[in-house]
């Protein structure tokens, strides 16, 4: 597992993150046991007392970093696998957007980080802090993304200018949300050729 150094250097979504400059070796070290328990026992089974434990630091530790395990699991889903700022760019509309959903998604076609973002969905929507850095450091990057190399098509007229740019990218993720809330069906290649097929016949 590779965990970012930078996960939780961002802006917070609860308030246990203000006070002295953090260690990041000790940063690292916690969300490395995060990871562990997680892995071993799902969502259910973390908690701030627990990650303490595993990482051996104290508890005070962990919520100076995090408030909550909510906040704690969004940095590491942020951190548990190496990704790129942005996409390689392609030539065509189709070979950036094709690279635009990789970066997307890349990260759930491993059903442990599908069970963590399942769960932010979850607690997110009892917990609104959750739920905003939900918003904000995973969905809307990306949904930004998606619209800028879509009104980019437009532009070359590669896609279809007609096109309601926000309801196709819904149609797209929501694809995603439906996958992991609903059936359950697994996230991967073939889900990602079969979506970005139905996606070019709507969007060309």
């Amino acid at each position: 597992m590779s965990i970012d150094n930078h996960a939780g250097s961002s802006s917070p979504p609860g308030a246990g993150r203000a006070g002295r400059p953090r260690d990041p070796a000790v940063q690292r070290q916690i969300l490395e046991a995060a990871y562990e328990i997680v892995r071993e026992g799902g969502y259910a089974a973390l908690s701030m007392e627990g990650v303490a434990g595993r990482a051996g630091v104290s508890k005070q530790s962990v919520y100076r970093r995090w408030s909550s395990r909510g906040d704690l699991l969004v940095d590491l889903y942020m951190g548990t696998a190496e990704q790129q700022d942005a996409p390689p760019e392609g030539q065509t509309f189709k070979a950036r957007f094709e690279s635009y959903l990789q970066w997307s998604v890349h990260r759930l076609f491993d059903p442990s980080r599908a069970n963590m973002l399942r769960a932010l969905a979850t607690e997110g929507q009892a917990d609104p802090a959750v739920r905003q850095a939900l918003l904000s450091r995973i969905v809307e990057p990306r949904l930004a993304l998606g619209r800028d190399i879509i009104l980019r098509g437009q532009q070359t007229g590669e896609v279809r200018a007609d096109l309601d740019v926000d309801i196709a990218l819904d149609f797209l993720f929501g694809s995603v949300w439906f996958s992991l809330l609903v059936t359950g069906r697994p996230l991967n290649e073939a889900w990602q050729e079969r979506s970005l097929s139905a996606f070019f016949l709507l969007t060309t």
